[in-house]
């Protein structure tokens, strides 16, 4: 029962903060990640995360003690591009967490200023 009523909660409060705006701004952020995702060639550091991600688990986490990167990256690379074999394989995951940080700095500016210049600050950063 209490499970119950904590779920409920939660997605009243789910459902609150999309409307409060953060989805909204999370939808403009993934369109503006996604949009003409594959019309570039892939960058060095792209095809290089990707040729340590395709090599084995014990590979990468061994590689991880001969560069200054941690493992967790190329761990999760190799999981989310073996979805879809293509550049757009290697670069969705990126772009996933980079309108998920725009949407945390949103959140944090909101915290510390007026809504105002928190849509500012995420604009700028758009």
């Amino acid at each position: 029962m209490i499970g119950i009523i904590c779920r409920e909660a939660m997605l009243k409060r789910l459902r609150q903060l999309f409307l409060e705006g953060y989805g909204l701004i999370f939808l403009i952020s993934l369109l503006t990640r996604f949009y003409r995702i594959q019309w570039h060639p892939l960058w060095f550091d792209e095809l290089y995360s990707y040729q340590v991600s395709s090599q084995p688990i014990f590979k990468i986490i061994q590689n991880s003690f001969y560069e200054s990167h941690p493992p967790l990256y190329y761990l999760l690379l190799k999981l989310t591009s073996s979805v879809h074999h293509s550049e757009v394989g290697v670069r969705w995951f990126s772009a996933l967490c980079a309108a998920f940080s725009l949407l945390a700095i949103y959140y944090i500016s909101s915290q510390i200023s007026d809504r105002w210049c928190s849509l500012g600050v995420w604009f700028l950063l758009i």
